[in-house]
Formats: structure tokens, sequence, C-alpha cells
């Protein structure tokens, strides 16, 4: 019975402590969490494969558009211009390109770990010169 009291006591006693030492105030303010930020590198990723995908979607678009002129004005079965099924292939290649940039922007974005921000500011001094170097991630 004796045993089982003190086993009961003994936790109680060291959450106190732990509470009374968690509560001690060192006078400095407490300090924040550490704000983490991706690199800028996917997004810039992602906005080329964008930005490729939808010039190429336009150029695609126009090429059909010639292509469907140049039918209307041609006999029912001509060839169709060595330049539009150029425009073609390299609007559905664009198109391609523009997708797997996207896709590969995002996925580097969201496996990449995260990293503080941070800021520091230190001085150069020399015998010649004298500075600050600012060093900034963000």
């Amino acid at each position: 019975m004796r045993a089982w009291g003190l086993a009961a006591i003994v936790p109680l006693m060291v959450a106190a402590a732990h509470r009374a030492h968690a509560d001690v105030d060192d006078g400095l303010p407490p300090q924040p969490p550490p704000v983490v930020h991706h690199t800028a590198g996917p997004w810039i990723m992602f906005g080329a494969g964008a930005t490729i995908f939808v010039a190429a979607a336009v150029e695609e678009f126009l090429a059909n558009v010639g292509d469907s002129v140049g039918s209307v004005m041609c006999a029912p079965h001509c060839p169709l211009p060595p330049m539009t099924v150029a425009f073609q292939e390299i609007g559905w290649m664009g198109m391609g390109t523009g997708v797997s940039l996207v896709i590969g922007g995002l996925v580097w974005h969201f496996l990449e770990p995260a990293v503080p921000a941070t800021v520091s500011v230190a001085p150069m001094v020399g015998p010649q010169t004298g500075g600050v170097t600012l060093r900034a991630v963000f």
C-alpha cells in the first residue's frame, strides 16, 4: 500500500516542478516560431510552363484557322501546306512542354523542404575597408 502511494505522489511532484520551471520569466519576450518558405524556383518553372502552354495553344489555334481557311479555298482533296503542318506540330509540342513544366514545378514545390526565412546583418571590417554585409533568404 505504501509503495502505491509513493508511486502516485512522485509523478505529481515532477509535473509540479516542470510547471514551476515553465513559468520562469527570463525577461525576454517570447520568440515567434520561424517563418518557413519555399524557394522561388518551382514557381518560376510553373510560370514558364503556363506561358509556353498558352502561347502554343494560341499558335495551334491560329494554325488550325489557317488550315480551315485553306481547305475552303482548295479542292476537296488538297494536301495541307507544309507550314500549316509544321505549325500544328510545333503547337502540340509546345503544349506538351508547357504541361510538363507546370507539373514539374508543382511536384518540385510540394516535395522540396521548406526553409526558414532569415535576414542577417554582419559588419565587414578590414585594414582598408569597412561596411555591412546583408544576407536575406526568402
